[in-house]
């Protein structure tokens, strides 16, 4: 038998499993959390990290991290960090997951790993795949503990802004704006966040929160299908969408989604910036990308 014939352990398996060792040594060591590689059926996602109380005992709380080891992905950096590309099917993967994703690059001649959440807000979509700013400040360790439990800790963004929307819309309209309790909803009204009364007008109202830094066409179809049916059942002509992001750049609505909305009847979009620092809070934007103030009547 040749040596050829022999399977290759290479390069890139051994830095595989060289970040994959670097990461659980400094989770299971330094932060004392629980490490689990979840390589096998490889979708992205090479290991779950479980944080562990001060009383020892596990939390239930997860992060989902992928992991890239070697001098090939810290060689292009900016002044803040090092520049991580994807592919587009793993950024959509990562930002539905049911648990918080993070990218972490590891430097195994420094012997120092970095992180970043994988999110909207840190992502930038390119013409071909995104990409995602790690910063040099960001070393994997227990410096890192306390950053690490917010993000583990995070309700779901999307649950976030439903519930910051009905603060808003009471700062937006004041008195002029009466909410349908869930008991006021005729009963097959269904898909949209709220049933309003605006003016005296009224109004369906939904809310679609921005996962992949851009408004697509597809997303806003999937929202004005229930318009007819809902309209049927509450006497509503007018719909406003809410479209919420942590990124400015996916607020500039692109040609083809205002194309679309101004073919829908009754259909309006509203651009909302949500802030997750220093507090949660939603703030609806002009056309030219500024901050709306709203005055008390």
């Amino acid at each position: 038998m040749n040596v050829e014939d022999l399977p290759q352990y290479g390069n890139d398996d051994y830095l595989g499993d060289k970040g994959v060792r670097m990461v659980d040594q400094i989770i299971s060591d330094e932060l004392k959390w629980i490490f689990r590689d979840q390589r096998k059926a490889d979708l992205g996602i090479d290991a779950q990290i479980e944080l562990v109380s001060p009383a020892k005992r596990g939390t239930g709380r997860l992060i989902a991290a992928q992991i890239k080891c070697g001098a090939s992905f810290l060689k292009e950096k900016t002044k803040s960090g090092f520049v991580f590309r994807g592919k587009s099917k793993h950024l959509k993967y990562w930002i539905e997951h049911s648990l918080p994703v993070m990218v972490i690059l590891c430097d195994p001649v420094g012997n120092k790993c970095y992180w970043q959440e994988v999110s909207s807000a840190n992502t930038e979509l390119l013409e071909a795949g995104w990409k995602l700013i790690v910063p040099f400040n960001h070393v994997l360790g227990a410096s890192s503990e306390n950053a690490l439990t917010l993000l583990a800790g995070r309700p779901q963004h999307a649950d976030i802004v439903e519930a910051l929307l009905y603060g808003f819309l009471h700062e937006k309209y004041t008195r002029k704006i009466e909410i349908c309790t869930i008991f006021e909803l005729p009963r097959d009204y269904h898909a949209y966040t709220f049933l309003a009364k605006i003016s005296g007008e009224m109004v369906m109202i939904d809310v679609h929160h921005d996962q992949y830094g851009q408004l697509r066409v597809e997303d806003l179809t999937e929202i004005v299908r229930w318009k007819n049916y809902n309209s049927q059942q509450c006497g509503a002509t007018k719909l406003h969408i809410y479209v919420s992001s942590e990124s400015r750049g996916a607020l500039r609505f692109s040609k083809d989604v205002q194309q679309y909305v101004a073919s829908q009847p009754g259909v309006e979009i509203f651009p909302l910036l949500y802030s997750r620092s220093p507090m949660l809070w939603l703030e609806e934007l002009d056309s030219d990308g500024h901050e709306i103030q709203f005055w008390p009547d």
